[in-house]
């Protein structure tokens, strides 16, 4: 009877354990960044671009781009995109893989669980996405042509025209998260969306 039992238990235990594991690794995550905001923000402020991403990634990303209000003094998806696109706007191509990343929906330094993402993904746009991809991968950046692949692969007709229009002019472009997501109407978002699987 006692062997049932822990059979029984076993995944139970074994889902506890993960779950604090990601509990810890969520409180050391947050001192990192913490500490790398804190460590950078006075080199980021004076407008050094590598200091900017670093700050930047440190604010990224409360729900991979839901906001919410308990997370806002430690993750801002505002904020972060705001020291973000000051590094790429200098050609910074570390920044403009993050920004491609949060745009598309791939936010790899995220508060986000995989399984919260899978029920609420958070808004993409899929042209600025594709935009800043291909500059990062212009710059060689590790990772950012195989993103740029993929995206091109998933993105509409629309989403790419977009950003070969946006590409030309794109230190100029909407970069900010309030400017490329927040100043998107409806009607922008559904055409700036990935194609139907």
């Amino acid at each position: 009877m006692n062997r049932s039992i822990a059979i029984l238990a076993a995944p139970a235990v074994a889902v506890l354990a993960i779950s604090l594991s990601g509990c810890v690794g969520s409180a050391v995550r947050t001192g990192i960044d913490m500490n790398d905001r804190s460590s950078n923000l006075s080199l980021a402020e004076a407008g050094d671009a590598k200091a900017q991403y670093q700050v930047g990634k440190s604010w990224c990303c409360a729900l991979g781009g839901w906001d919410i209000p308990v997370a806002d003094q430690v993750y801002d998806t505002e904020t972060a995109s705001e020291f973000l696109c000051r590094a790429a706007l200098q050609n910074f191509g570390p920044a403009q893989l993050e920004l491609a990343r949060l745009y598309s929906g791939r936010v790899t330094h995220s508060l986000m669980p995989i399984l919260v993402r899978a029920v609420a993904p958070p808004p993409t746009d899929m042209a600025a996405a594709l935009m800043w991809a291909d500059l990062a991968s212009t710059n060689k950046v590790d990772g950012a042509e195989d993103l740029r692949r993929s995206l091109a692969g998933e993105a509409s007709p629309e989403a790419r025209a977009e950003a070969a229009r946006r590409s030309t002019e794109w230190q100029s472009a909407p970069c900010t998260w309030r400017d490329t997501i927040g100043g998107q109407t409806a009607s922008d978002r559904t055409a700036m969306k990935t194609p139907a699987s």
